[in-house]
């Protein structure tokens, strides 16, 4: 028979979930085949507090959300 102490329980009972959890991730994202890109126009950066946020919205001036600032669209002036 096998001797278990308390610390090599606690690491199996501990690294079973997360071993399966991680299967489990692998599987889904091969199964899906597709990976999810981020167009570069949805990207922007404020040019006032340099803060990076995703633009839903397919208008002009923008809002950034932390220092709420209005920004324009440089795109469409050039």
């Amino acid at each position: 028979m096998i001797k278990v102490d308390l610390l090599l329980a606690v690491a199996i009972f501990l690294s079973v979930p997360l071993c399966l959890v991680f299967l489990l991730w692998i599987f889904y994202n091969f199964r899906r085949g597709q990976t999810t890109t981020l167009d570069e126009a949805q990207v922007r950066q404020c040019p006032y507090c340099t803060h990076v946020f995703l633009s839903y919205g397919e208008g002009e001036i923008q809002m950034c959300p932390r220092c709420q600032s209005y920004i324009g669209d440089s795109r469409a002036a050039g």
